[in-house]
């Protein structure tokens, strides 16, 4: 989502979790985006929902079910998406929406998502020897 937005990637990575319990994520990633200052403050919120967004996409939710402020959303991700943490808007639930239409599974944006992730995990797992 950052890319389609604009914004520069200053770095991503996926790595395994060491001995998941029960519903925990096998695979865990980050991503440092810089630039995101010049960016339309609507695809800045787009950028800081997209990751629990497609979570929750990817799991079998649908958009209309998805709450962020019961969500995934991390401290950081919320102040990009310019919010408080646990108290969405107006604002915020728009970019939710136009998040959800993208990554949606037939969205414009997954399969570059997709792509994207294989390649960090293919590295993870070279880089993990």
């Amino acid at each position: 989502m950052a890319r389609w937005a604009g914004a520069e990637i200053a770095s991503a990575w996926i790595l395994p979790n060491e001995d998941p319990v029960p519903d925990e994520k096998t695979w865990s990633g980050r991503v440092q985006i810089g630039g995101v200052i010049n960016i339309d403050p609507h695809r800045r919120r787009m950028i800081g929902v997209a990751g629990a967004v497609a979570e929750h996409l990817w799991f079998g939710g649908w958009i209309e079910n998805f709450d962020p402020d019961d969500s995934s959303i991390s401290e950081s991700d919320w102040h990009l998406a310019g919010s408080e943490p646990g108290h969405s808007d107006d604002a915020l639930w728009k970019a939710v929406e136009s998040t959800g239409r993208m990554l949606r599974l037939d969205g414009p944006v997954w399969p570059r998502v997709l792509h994207e992730a294989r390649r960090l995990i293919v590295g993870a797992r070279g880089f993990l020897g």
